[in-house]
């Protein structure tokens, strides 16, 4: 059995880092629309974290919904 080189372990990394970098495309507006910062888009780019991180930040509400909301509940009272 031969041992693994350095090119090898590097080109069966290659497409795991290449979905990580198109999710983290795509989750840049994503973030910015949900309200928020930076750093969980950031976070995307950690393996295993991202994943977790990606739905956490999907599943949350707009933040221009929020606000409406928020001033529909102000006309109310």
């Amino acid at each position: 059995m031969q041992p693994v080189s350095e090119p090898d372990i590097f080109m069966s990394l290659l497409p795991f880092a290449t979905l990580t970098l198109i999710v983290f495309a795509f989750m840049v507006p994503i973030s910015r629309r949900k309200g928020k910062s930076f750093a969980y888009t950031l976070l995307i780019l950690i393996p295993v974290v991202g994943w977790f991180i990606t739905w956490y930040v999907i599943s949350l509400t707009d933040k221009s919904v929020l606000d409406r909301l928020a001033a529909l509940e102000g006309k109310v009272r």
